[in-house]
């Protein structure tokens, strides 16, 4: 078994609104723009996000 990444956990949506702050419809409307990274597709009705990805965009709000 190999050492857990922590560059590759995955988070939901509902993770994704906490740590941002942001609803839903919020988020889409972010990636319809390309003012947000785009979710990965993990199943038929699922979708995640890479947390490295929340962590650098989270880095680059508190940078405004």
């Amino acid at each position: 078994m190999s050492p857990q990444n922590d560059n590759h956990l995955l988070l939901r949506m509902k993770s994704v609104e906490n740590r941002t702050g942001l609803k839903c419809s919020q988020i889409y409307a972010r990636i319809k723009e390309h003012n947000f990274p785009a979710f990965i597709k993990i199943g038929p009705a699922s979708v995640a996000r890479l947390e490295q990805e929340m962590n650098e965009l989270r880095k680059k709000i508190n940078q405004r």
